[in-house]
């Protein structure tokens, strides 16, 4: 995706947020969702996708987050480089995750790169990354 196809995206974004977000306060109180999610939900519907639980992509290649009740955050948080993509290195994702992280006995072992074994910024983690 190039800049100008990303700063147009953006644009749709902030002019959906605008029209049919800003300024409004959620109406839940008809909601029959027994969890905290239903602002999430209503959030969701403004803004023209379906509610889901998922962390993929909603809209238009950007995941929407409703953490607290302040704030609502857009974002592409994936990497800017992954070594394990670069040929240079000849090493996959599954190799790299192998060695960088850590097996979840919760889901047979499958190997992630979060919690413990992330890098910390200005700080070094449990395995000595920083």
């Amino acid at each position: 995706m190039t800049n100008i196809d990303r700063n147009k995206i953006i644009k749709k974004i902030v002019i959906l947020f605008k029209n049919n977000v800003k300024g409004k306060k959620p109406n839940v109180s008809k909601s029959d969702i027994k969890h905290d999610g239903k602002q999430g939900h209503w959030l969701e519907k403004q803004m023209g996708i379906s509610h889901n639980a998922s962390n993929k992509p909603d809209l238009y290649g950007f995941e929407m987050k409703n953490h607290t009740r302040g704030k609502t955050t857009f974002g592409d948080w994936s990497a800017d480089y992954y070594i394990f993509k670069d040929e240079d290195y000849k090493i996959s994702r599954k190799d790299f995750l192998k060695a960088f992280g850590l097996p979840n006995i919760l889901k047979n072992n499958r190997y992630s790169w979060s919690g413990r074994s992330c890098p910390k910024i200005g700080n070094f983690n449990a395995f000595g990354k920083n």
